[in-house]
């Protein structure tokens, strides 16, 4: 599909990073949706760079980890909800991270820890990741207090993310368009939930 540096390699990135984020967010059922898909890509491909299909194995185990960690945060006392909520930033970054280093392989780009598209790689995957996750956080969050079922909210966040992610890494460019409508999205659900808090603050 290209060089990691040219546009098309970017685009599937950044939309199967922030994808990615959005999987990881929504808790644990999109958590083992996303290490299942990730597994199964990674197996497809050849992994003819030394140690990085294994690295990025690694880091997809240790994202489903933190993600279980954080979904079990999450049910427990109040006094654990901040700590599972860091952790499920966590998975998110690690993930991104995941998928941005695989994909700097996977486009066979000469793949080396020390080559410059990896970095770039790595940081670009964190960056959409966390705005994925971000806006996911913030979606289902607003949907459930608003008397959404967390199931259906869960159900259709995921089969979502599943498709936008399908379409980033079969038609790469669609990725940046991914990235900017998430992003558009993450930052009006943001604006209204504060718009909200300012009225409920009004009001005590």
């Amino acid at each position: 599909m290209g060089n990691i540096t040219t546009i098309v390699g970017l685009g599937g990135l950044l939309g199967m990073a922030v994808t990615s984020g959005i999987l990881i967010a929504e808790g644990a059922v999109g958590g083992v949706i996303w290490a299942l898909s990730a597994v199964a890509l990674l197996l497809a491909k050849d992994p003819h760079f030394g140690d990085a299909p294994a690295l990025t194995l690694g880091l997809i185990a240790v994202t489903l980890l933190l993600g279980l960690i954080a979904a079990m945060r999450a049910r427990a006392a109040d006094a654990e909800v901040d700590r599972g909520r860091f952790i499920a930033l966590l998975a998110v970054l690690v993930g991104g991270a995941s998928v941005g280093f695989g994909w700097a392989e996977w486009n066979e780009v000469p793949f080396t820890l020390g080559d410059p598209e990896s970095y770039v790689g790595t940081v670009l995957g964190v960056v959409a990741a966390a705005v994925g996750g971000h806006a996911a956080h913030l979606f289902v969050r607003g949907s459930v207090r608003a008397g959404g079922s967390a199931l259906i909210v869960g159900v259709v966040t995921c089969v979502v993310s599943l498709m936008l992610n399908a379409a980033s890494f079969y038609l790469p460019f669609a990725g940046i368009v991914v990235l900017l409508l998430v992003l558009i999205f993450g930052i009006r659900l943001a604006k209204r939930a504060r718009a909200k808090y300012k009225g409920l603050r009004i009001l005590a």
